[in-house]
């Protein structure tokens, strides 16, 4: 048992969906916050008048919005080309003293001052330093953990869904792009030793700068199966279009994005001129510079014409 759960905290996590959308992680971390605490109540919440302790759950809110953006800020997924279930948790872990210590202080300030003196709030419950910096750090670690399992589960269901919807759309291009003879291959070596990618031309969807890493999002054929994959190397976009010059469908639309211009699904556009892109099976809004527009439509009317043929 104990090298089960070894092994599963060794294992390697692939960034998830709220890795990515972290506006509507913070969202998601309130939320579950102010609805645990409002509703259950746990320890002198329950004496507690209507007016401090909304005061209290929103605060303890917040406090948790900023934990979780600090731990993103100095923890973020792209800093390490691997990260495990044992790295994530104990990023987290860190998270979670911080919010505990805020929490701590947070609510001695309450009761001192914003209570006490502001807004004169009568028969508040005694309460013992010592004895709050234990109830503040089993509550804190308590609800941390409950929030951070809703939220991985709520990830693993929505990436199961999506992998689905994607397995399907793949079969249907499964004849248009992955079966083709004497195709040619994206390759791009990173600057470490390990970093290294080398995939059919087609299986390549888009690239993304971020900082001094590149994620590659790419489609991985196993047998007879693809699912969507990415994969962080340590190198630039102008090296990307260096190394892979031959092909003709790989387009830097912007001065953070490449696209495999095969994958365009539509463009959204701002009076006549192309604003965003969307390329299939990828959920976010590819930005193009305006010194790239007529480029990518010229490239749209030649797509279409090859469809049409």
């Amino acid at each position: 048992m104990l090298k089960r759960v070894k092994l599963i905290l060794k294992e390697d996590i692939v960034v998830s969906h709220l890795d990515h959308k972290i506006s509507k992680t913070a969202l998601y971390i309130f939320l579950i916050v102010v609805l645990i605490l409002s509703v259950f109540k746990p320890s002198s919440l329950s004496k507690i008048k209507t007016l401090p302790l909304f005061i209290l759950t929103f605060g303890y809110g917040i406090i948790a919005v900023i934990g979780y953006l600090i731990n993103m800020l100095f923890f973020k997924f792209h800093k390490k080309l691997r990260r495990s279930r044992f790295q994530d948790l104990k990023n987290y872990t860190f998270a979670f003293l911080l919010i505990w210590l805020c929490i701590y202080l947070y609510t001695l300030f309450c009761i001192k001052v914003i209570f006490s003196k502001w807004i004169h709030v009568q028969n508040l419950p005694s309460i013992i330093p010592n004895y709050l910096l234990i109830k503040t750090f089993i509550y804190t670690f308590g609800i941390g953990y409950l929030v951070y399992f809703i939220l991985h589960f709520y990830d693993l269901q929505y990436c199961y869904n999506l992998k689905s919807k994607y397995n399907l759309a793949l079969e249907e291009l499964n004849e248009k792009y992955f079966n083709q003879k004497n195709i040619s291959f994206f390759t791009l070596k990173g600057k470490g030793k390990n970093e290294f990618i080398s995939i059919e031309k087609n299986l390549f969807l888009c690239a993304i700068s971020q900082g001094h890493y590149l994620k590659i999002i790419f489609i991985q054929k196993n047998k007879l199966q693809y699912n969507l994959k990415n994969m962080i190397i340590r190198n630039s976009l102008k090296e990307l279009e260096r190394q892979n010059s031959s092909i003709k469908s790989i387009f830097r639309c912007h001065n953070s994005y490449i696209i495999n211009t095969d994958y365009i699904k539509s463009t959204q556009r701002s009076g006549n001129k192309i604003s965003y892109i969307r390329i299939s099976f990828f959920s976010e809004k590819i930005p193009i510079s305006k010194n790239k527009i007529d480029s990518l439509e010229k490239i749209l009317i030649q797509n279409q014409s090859n469809t049409t043929v």
